[in-house]
């Protein structure tokens, strides 16, 4: 039986070399998502305040989760003058958004976590997840992906 490759040969010394060289890049595209992470979680407002203090008095605001009312993970925040969305503590221009939607996060056999599905086109934020907080409770997530969609619109 012939081996496919020879691996003590020049292809064989080239394929490992290749393999070595792909197996590197992967490693690198991760640290850097890894560095967008921590950039994005630096410059990320932690409460409603902080929000205010920084940009001012908001336009609209959306509560998606009423039992976190004064943190920004739990509002959406409008500011028309600047074209701009607080989700999650981060600024989002509303050019940016592509679609809101909500889904069940939840495995079979316990109670439903919907949460409110953001899409941008921005690095290290493509997909914002938005806990709802109110629990089972499909038609709140409705309501509140269609308010959403009302401050874009």
């Amino acid at each position: 039986m012939v081996p496919f490759i020879n691996l003590f040969s020049t292809e064989g010394v080239i394929f490992i070399l290749l393999a070595i060289l792909v197996i590197f890049l992967l490693m690198l595209r991760d640290r850097r998502k890894e560095i967008i992470k921590k950039e994005l979680e630096k410059n990320r407002l932690s409460t409603v305040d902080d929000a205010i203090s920084q940009y001012g008095e908001p336009d609209n605001l959306v509560v998606v989760n009423p039992t976190r009312g004064n943190d920004t993970e739990g509002t959406i925040l409008e500011y028309k003058s600047q074209n701009l969305l607080i989700i999650n503590g981060m600024a989002v221009e509303k050019q940016h958004v592509r679609d809101v939607s909500f889904s069940n996060f939840a495995v079979p056999y316990v109670p439903n976590d919907y949460k409110i599905i953001v899409i941008t086109d921005l690095p290290g934020q493509d997909v914002i997840h938005v806990p709802l907080g109110a629990g089972n409770d499909a038609r709140y997530a409705n309501q509140v992906v269609k308010q959403v969609k009302a401050l874009l619109g």
